[in-house]
């Protein structure tokens, strides 16, 4: 017989969210159920309200208690993406992550020579590895060929690219709670990209290498 009626299963298992709106939790040998079919395990899901002496007061009035408390409710995403700890500063000023632009998933608006590697959420990391690893060859290939020393993205002014909050493909808590801090994306390309893998791969992998909203200084400017 089942441990748990339907009820209560749709309680606990059914998300607000579809697959990969956020990440996908699996449970290799279903060890995280065999407590539960053995009934040494009970399961309480909802919004907490605060914590009391002796549990957790839930907001929809019930009470857990609990001797211990381990507090697992997701990351912090960094504040200064993607340089972590390090302290930058562009013609002077301190880099701040929320002015900025994310540029086809790879490179950020008004910072000169750098591009990162950020993989998927809703696919398998390395494959945007992969694209941003031959994207990265081509732009360096360009630069080259044509004696190029410096490239930065541009936003374009007359172009109207609306900024949104970057997300990773994910409704997931810890990128709502980050919107603030984190670039932003814009909602046409080049400036939006970098959450859909076969987009991805047309945009950024076949074909001809783009400029496009790319800034670039030859080697002779820099010299002269």
């Amino acid at each position: 017989s089942s441990v748990m009626d339907r009820e209560e299963f749709d309680r606990h298992f059914t998300p607000p969210y579809n697959p990969w709106e956020q990440r996908l939790c699996l449970a290799p040998g279903g060890d995280f159920f065999r407590p539960i079919r053995e009934g040494k395990a009970t399961m309480v899901t909802g919004h907490i309200d605060h914590f009391t002496e002796n549990g957790i007061q839930m907001k929809n009035g019930n009470h857990v208690e609990a001797d211990l408390i381990i507090s697992a409710t997701g990351l912090t995403i960094q504040p200064n993406f993607p340089f972590s700890t390090i302290k930058v500063s562009i013609d002077g000023e301190p880099y701040k992550a929320s002015t900025h632009l994310i540029y086809n998933g790879i490179m950020i608006s008004d910072v000169p020579n750098l591009a990162f590697i950020v993989g998927y959420t809703n696919a398998s990391w390395t494959l945007k590895a992969d694209i941003a690893s031959m994207y990265f060859t081509k732009l360096l290939n360009y630069m080259r060929k044509n004696k190029i020393t410096k490239v930065v993205p541009r936003e374009d002014p007359e172009a109207n690219v609306k900024h949104e909050n970057f997300s990773g493909g994910l409704s997931s808590g810890y990128f709502t709670r980050a919107g603030d801090i984190l670039p932003k994306q814009g909602d046409k390309f080049p400036w939006k990209g970098g959450v859909n893998y076969l987009l991805d791969l047309l945009q950024l992998t076949f074909g001809r290498f783009s400029t496009e909203s790319l800034e670039f200084e030859a080697e002779d400017k820099k010299n002269s």
